[in-house]
Parts: C-alpha cells; sequence; structure tokens
C-alpha cells in the first residue's frame, strides 16, 4: 500500500510462493523503469539544492545494496590482464559480423562469452546458499548491469552456457535494448546467476563491485589502455585491462576464487581458446 502496489498483482518468490518484500521491491522498479507517457516532461539533471525522492529504483537499489553488504562476506581480487589478443578478435569479429547481425560486436559480449566459459568450469562460483547448503547451479544466467537514467538494472540472459558467441551478444543487445526503452520484465530483472559491471567507458580502471544477490560473485571490468609491459624480456606497448572480482567469502575461500579468475585472465589473453 505504502508504493501503490495491489498485492493481487504479485507473485511471491518466498517460500511456498510467499510474496516477500523483494517481490514489491521489484514490482516497484519494474513499474518505475516503465516507459513514461509521451504528454511527460523530458527530464532534467539534478541541480544543486534540489531534492531527490528517495523511491523507485534508486531505493530499490539501496535497499539491494545494503541486503548484499549485510547478509555475505564479500571479498575483491584484483588482476591484470593483457587485452591485446581480445582487442585484436573484438576488431575482427566486429567487421566479419556487422553486416549480419546489424551492429558490432562489443566487449562486453566477449566478457560474458568468457565469463560463461570460467563459470562452467568453475561451478562454485556460479552458485547460491539455499537453506544452509551450497548450490552449485547447473546453468548459467549471466547478468549484465545497464547504467539508465534513472538507475542501475541488471537484466540477465537464461541459460547462457547454450549459447554460441553470436547468439549471446544478440541476448545482450536485445536485453540493452529493453533497459534503455523501459520495457524490461520482472523474469529480465531476476534469476541471475553471475554478474558482469564495466566502468571502464567512464575511464576506470579497477573498483569493487558489490554482489547481486543471491549470487555469490560479480566481476567488475575496468578499462582498456595502452601500457608498458614486458614481453618476452623486452619492453612494449600491450592492451592493459584490470579485472576486479567481487566474491562472498562464506561460499568460496581465496584460492578457489583466485583460480577462477585466473581463468578469465588466461581466456582474455588467449582468447582463440573460445573457439
Amino acid at each position: 500500500s505504502e508504493v501503490g502496489i495491489t498485492i493481487e498483482t504479485l507473485t511471491g518468490s518466498g517460500p511456498e510462493g510467499r510474496i516477500v518484500a523483494a517481490d514489491v521491491r521489484a514490482a516497484e522498479a519494474e513499474r518505475a523503469l516503465a516507459p513514461a507517457p509521451l504528454s511527460a516532461p523530458v527530464s532534467s539533471a539534478p541541480v544543486v539544492g534540489s531534492t531527490i525522492p528517495f523511491t523507485g529504483v534508486r531505493r530499490l537499489i539501496a535497499d539491494r545494496m545494503v541486503e548484499s553488504l549485510s547478509n555475505s562476506a564479500q571479498l575483491t581480487l584484483v588482476s591484470e590482464a593483457d587485452a591485446t589478443a581480445l582487442v585484436g578478435l573484438r576488431n575482427e569479429l566486429a567487421t566479419q559480423y556487422e553486416a549480419t547481425i546489424g551492429f558490432r560486436i562489443a566487449y562486453n559480449d566477449l566478457f560474458a562469452r568468457i565469463a560463461v566459459r570460467a563459470l562452467s568450469e568453475h561451478p562454485n562460483m556460479n552458485a547460491r546458499l539455499e537453506n544452509d547448503q551450497i548450490v552449485c547451479l547447473p546453468y548459467v544466467n549471466v547478468g549484465l548491469a545497464v547504467d539508465l537514467e534513472g538507475g542501475l538494472a541488471v537484466p540477465n540472459i537464461k541459460n547462457a552456457q547454450d549459447m554460441q558467441l553470436i547468439e549471446l551478444a544478440c541476448a545482450l543487445r536485445d536485453a540493452i535494448g529493453k533497459a534503455t526503452e523501459g520495457s524490461l520484465t520482472l523474469d529480465d530483472l531476476t534469476g541471475g546467476t553471475f554478474t558482469i559491471t564495466s566502468l571502464g567507458p567512464m575511464d576506470v580502471d579497477a573498483f569493487t563491485p558489490v554482489l547481486n544477490p543471491p549470487e555469490c560473485a560479480i566481476l567488475g571490468i575496468g578499462r582498456i589502455q595502452p601500457k608498458p609491459a614486458v614481453v618476452e624480456n623486452e619492453v612494449t606497448v600491450r592492451q592493459m585491462l584490470t579485472l576486479s572480482l567481487t566474491f562472498d567469502h562464506r561460499l568460496n575461500d581465496g584460492a578457489p576464487a583466485a583460480r577462477f579468475l585466473q581463468r578469465i585472465k588466461q581466456l582474455i589473453e588467449h582468447p582463440y581458446l573460445l573457439i
């Protein structure tokens, strides 16, 4: 009643289908993401001295972040990868498939494919805690954090482990389009098992991602930039990238999480292993 949602319109995600607070918040966020009426004025950036209602998507994000940090033991591992080969492959694929699929393959498409491969090999990182049991899930629903004017949305692609790169890229492009248009559904926003978030376009090198509950890991992607590096005892310029992996220490220890991050780094540095 506080947010104006009729309980009969909700589907419960709690025990035996009970409706819980998260269901209400998710419905509130879905409503907030809906396209505004054509007659609505175009929103403007906040100005000094203005107030912004702490409701809708902003409130949902706040509640989920507090829940995430309060109910898990989060630790972040950072590693630098040589993305020179990845840059070359991305440019090659972008040119090769643009005419066929109507857009250029993006780095996030490759990162998602790499994450799915690594998760399939390290199911302990594709897990959640249910009724005092660690459940390693048999499917990978990979999510991508999307920056929207009203806040952050994380649509996920169901059963990404069964998709090849082009199929996954098309699914991600569709999800991003729905997020931008405000047409994401509750199914798009729930059920994720692993999240990728990138701040590279904003010139961020490394950061500490916050888990997207009930997921046990999230991968942060920094910017790709040329740096001097030592290759075969010679200093040369390489395209370097910083990875930030946050994981729930209750479900995994540092070494297994590090091996997972190491595998992601290996696939970035040798992306043709994906083929």
